[in-house]
């Protein structure tokens, strides 16, 4: 099993993004992340 933490588990100011981490969402780091969703929505 693998874990990754966004931000700090306790503090309020993570708890957007750690919320979408663990609903599934993807990690971008390039354009590319986001053509790759892309042309599977067209």
């Amino acid at each position: 099993m693998y874990m990754q933490f966004h931000g700090n588990i306790s503090s309020p100011n993570s708890i957007g993004t750690n919320e979408l981490i663990k609903q599934g969402a993807k990690l971008v780091t390039n354009v590319q992340d986001i053509f790759e969703d892309y042309i599977n929505m067209v």
